[in-house]
């Protein structure tokens, strides 16, 4: 486009001077003042047309400059999404399975001064899970408790959430290494989060079960308290009536309340 304007910049100002040079000889004084001043005001159009030439010229000489990436990387991020997609898998099927774990619970004994009556723990025990809707399954040397455990509709919302992220995160990656291929097709993936909380609303529910036994040493200067259920229900269990596990310090943190290992009979650390 440069040259174009250059061109007929320059065609205009060859006509103009030979339509003036076949004139002059015929032409009076004043005519020939005429035509002086008609050339003198087609000049500033004659400038404007080069230097918009001159300027277009210069624009297209003027470097592009475009950034680039490795497709290595991309690669490389995929691979680890792909990695973590199993773990993202195994947090929404482990929320409905509970880990069943044996801990043991050492308390001051009958014979110890500052022990409470192996009568008034048991009671406390038991008046625990009653108030946490358990029934007692057996009443033998082994006591067991059965519950219900109930749905959780935040716990359903946060593995939906979860998953959402997971596989929004894979498909951003999808989507710039094929942008031509997959592109924003990719983020279909992310339909599938729901499924997650549907999965756990379907499998949530569940019978829980928790038995305790009783032991005092044979000197009773020792009470073990042995349960088995699951982990976070014997955390709740240890933490509410003040048990410490065996061969453990209790070491009260920034947060706690001191509840721990203050009571049935415990000494606190």
């Amino acid at each position: 486009m440069a040259m174009l304007l250059l061109q007929q910049g320059s065609s205009f100002a060859l006509k103009a001077s030979r339509r003036l040079a076949s004139t002059q000889h015929s032409r009076t004084p004043l005519s020939m003042l005429l035509d002086v001043s008609s050339v003198s005001s087609m000049t500033p159009s004659l400038s404007l047309l080069l230097a918009d030439g001159e300027a277009a010229l210069a624009a297209s000489s003027e470097p592009t400059y475009s950034v680039g990436y490795s497709n290595y990387s991309l690669y490389f991020t995929l691979f680890l999404y792909v990695l973590s997609l199993p773990g993202l898998y195994s947090l929404v099927t482990r929320s409905v399975k509970v880990k069943t774990v044996q801990k043991t619970y050492d308390i001051p004994g009958p014979a110890n001064p500052t022990a409470k009556p192996v009568r008034q723990t048991a009671a406390e025990v038991m008046a625990y899970f009653k108030a946490m809707n358990y029934e007692v399954a057996t009443a033998e040397e082994v006591i067991t408790f059965k519950g219900m455990i109930g749905k959780s509709k935040s716990q359903a919302a946060f593995l939906t959430f979860c998953t959402f992220m997971g596989l929004g995160s894979l498909a951003l990656v999808l989507s710039i290494l094929s942008p031509d291929v997959v592109g924003a097709k990719a983020y279909a993936i992310t339909l599938f989060s729901p499924y997650a909380g549907i999965f756990y609303w379907n499998n949530a529910q569940r019978i829980d079960e928790v038995k305790i036994k009783m032991e005092t040493s044979d000197d009773e200067q020792l009470t073990s308290i042995i349960a088995e259920g699951g982990k976070e229900d014997l955390e709740r269990f240890a933490k509410r009536l003040g048990f410490l596990e065996k061969g453990k310090v209790y070491q009260k943190g920034i947060f706690d309340d001191g509840e721990l290992g203050a009571g049935a009979g415990a000494p606190s650390a």
